[in-house]
């Protein structure tokens, strides 16, 4: 008994230690086929509008790397692509052989092969295998996936140098492809937006003024619109007068595109224009579509088109917004006033001749006024201060002038000579930059009254010298026989004389210091010229200039009649003193006159 368990316990040892053993000679006499190329990836460019995603139907780049085994050689590829892919005559192909002998200086080499095309199938045979240890490259141009989108690997079978046929993995990051009608970026691609120019000078898109929207897009090769929904921004008026007109561009020649009118109906609702199409736009050309008397928002900014479209299917799809802005100026109230009054049938007529519209537009001297009256108000505010403050200046220097102290009518004779030898502008200049150079620090009309009564000062004081010389010397002489002294007799009897006198010339000067305010302008003194010129510079018209020049007549005209009547009356005056003197007398020197 005991021996017959011994010999069964033997024989099950021996049955074990020879399955053993035959499990472990057919490991080692007949190992498991590797993998010679495994792939390493598979990846294809984006190829919709905004170059962020692979769309199906559409021509993409597909690149395709493999890695060779470091005892393992490759003599031909077959690539397998998904149900659907598009394989066209446009197709074209490139291999390169990566040597990784030195990681980190690999060597490129294009592969010589032959190609085979078969549905969605590409073959490869090379001419030389490809060495074991390398990287094989393969790329493949204008191939189209599916059009229904979705998560492909490439499949295939590769060739080993023993002639064996082998399966590729499939252990990579899928091809993710959109459907060919996905987020309405591939069945009608926005190509641009734009605004006509709608101001006066046809410089700008404003707010709030009609203007006309041009819109343009492509549509992909496989697809076709039916209709259009475009999305305003909000504060955009579409009103009864807004109109569509739809155009196909046929791009058959895309040098000489050709252009058929599309018939269509718009409804129009709030902020939205809804277009169907009578006749779809065909694949591969571009819908243009021009909306007119539509007014962008009044507050201006930049602003993108957005909307929807319907395909030949009855599909509904987002309608991607404009690559570029489109840029809106906000406008005052007087530029509104402008386009207001230049839209006007007699103001249109009355601007087709050139001459007119450029010096005599209607709308700008109605938008011209109200600001440049600011304008004129400043221009006489500084001329009604520093006119009188040149008076007592001008008035001590003429005494100075007619003084019996060398030194003080040589002092005063340099002050008259150097601003009135010196032009204005200049003394501007130096005033205006010169004094912050020295550390004084003052306003810009502070600085503008003081130049000007500076200047006007030493033209009063001539005119006063003048009329206090023009006094007969028996006056003087009256007025000492009285026992007046000499301050008595010029502020007394002289000056209220002189003053009847002067008068006319007083009055020029001030016409011409109130002329003389607009060289203020130079140094960024907001007067009337100042004005004047933004004016201009925003519309480009002479139109403004017309306008300030009609102010300063305002001042200038009404004065030079006063003077006129003014001399009239002084002259008639006048004629009834005493005769002139007898010229044959002898001239006798007269007595400096004055208060020193």
């Amino acid at each position: 008994m005991d021996n017959s368990r011994l010999q069964q316990s033997g024989l099950k040892r021996f049955v074990m230690i020879a399955l053993v053993s035959l499990l472990l000679i057919g490991i080692f006499a007949f190992p498991q086929q590797a993998i010679a190329l495994t792939t390493a990836k598979a990846e294809a460019e984006p190829n919709n509008s905004a170059q962020t995603s692979v769309i199906g139907g559409e021509p993409t780049n597909v690149t395709w790397v493999g890695m060779l085994s470091a005892n393992e050689e490759a003599t031909a590829l077959k690539l397998v692509f998904p149900d659907g892919t598009i394989i066209s005559d446009q197709t074209s192909m490139s291999v390169t052989e990566v040597v990784l002998d030195d990681p980190s200086n690999p060597i490129s080499t294009p592969v010589e092969f032959t190609s085979e095309i078969s549905n969605a199938e590409i073959s490869l045979s090379f001419a030389k295998p490809i060495k074991a240890g390398s990287q094989l490259h393969v790329s493949i141009t204008a191939i189209s996936f599916p059009a229904g989108g979705g998560t492909y690997y490439i499949n295939g079978k590769y060739t080993d140098v023993a002639g064996s046929t082998h399966d590729l993995a499939d252990k990579y990051d899928p091809i993710k492809v959109q459907p060919a009608y996905s987020a309405g970026s591939v069945a009608l691609t926005t190509v641009a937006a734009t605004a006509k120019l709608n101001d006066s000078s046809n410089s700008m898109v404003i707010g709030g003024e009609p203007t006309r929207i041009t819109w343009t897009g492509n549509v992909s090769s496989n697809a076709e619109i039916t209709g259009i929904t475009f999305t305003f921004p909000e504060g955009t008026k579409v009103s009864d007068q807004t109109s569509v007109k739809v155009q196909e561009m046929i791009m058959d020649n895309p040098d000489k595109p050709g252009r058929a009118t599309i018939d269509s109906t718009a409804d129009i609702s709030g902020t939205q224009v809804s277009l169907n199409l009578a006749t779809p736009i065909h694949s591969g050309n571009q819908a243009y579509i021009e909306i007119f008397q539509i007014s962008l928002p009044d507050d201006g900014g930049e602003f993108f088109i957005t909307g929807s479209y319907t395909d030949g299917a009855g599909n509904v799809y987002n309608l991607e917004p404009n690559p570029a802005p489109i840029k809106v100026s906000k406008i005052s109230q007087s530029e509104r006033l402008v386009n207001l009054v230049n839209s006007q049938a007699w103001v249109e007529k009355w601007n087709s001749f050139k001459f007119l519209n450029i010096f005599v537009n209607p709308g700008w001297i109605v938008a011209s006024i109200p600001v440049l009256f600011v304008g004129w108000l400043r221009s006489l505010m500084l001329v009604l201060i520093g006119f009188p403050l040149a008076i007592p200046i001008g008035l001590g220097i003429s005494f100075l002038r007619m003084s019996q102290i060398g030194v003080l009518r040589a002092v005063s004779s340099l002050y008259v000579n150097v601003i009135r030898g010196t032009p204005l502008f200049l003394q501007i200049y130096i005033a205006f930059f010169g004094l912050p150079l020295m550390g004084i620090h003052l306003g810009g009309y502070t600085v503008g009254v003081l130049v000007l009564a500076i200047n006007s000062s030493a033209y009063l004081a001539e005119i006063f010298r003048a009329g206090i010389q023009s006094i007969n010397k028996g006056q003087f002489e009256a007025s000492h026989s009285l026992g007046m002294n000499g301050f008595q007799t010029m502020f007394s009897v002289i000056i209220p004389q002189t003053v009847r006198r002067v008068i006319p010339t007083m009055t020029s000067e001030f016409i011409l210091l109130y002329k003389d305010t607009s060289l203020l302008a130079a140094v960024g003194i907001m007067e009337q010229m100042t004005f004047a010129k933004s004016l201009v510079a925003n519309s480009g018209f002479m139109t403004p200039y017309v306008v300030s020049a009609g102010f300063y007549l305002m001042i200038t005209l009404p004065l030079t009649r006063i003077i006129s009547i003014f001399e009239k009356k002084l002259a008639a005056s006048d004629g009834r003193k005493e005769p002139p003197e007898d010229k044959k007398k002898k001239k006798v020197k007269e007595k400096r006159v004055g208060l020193f």
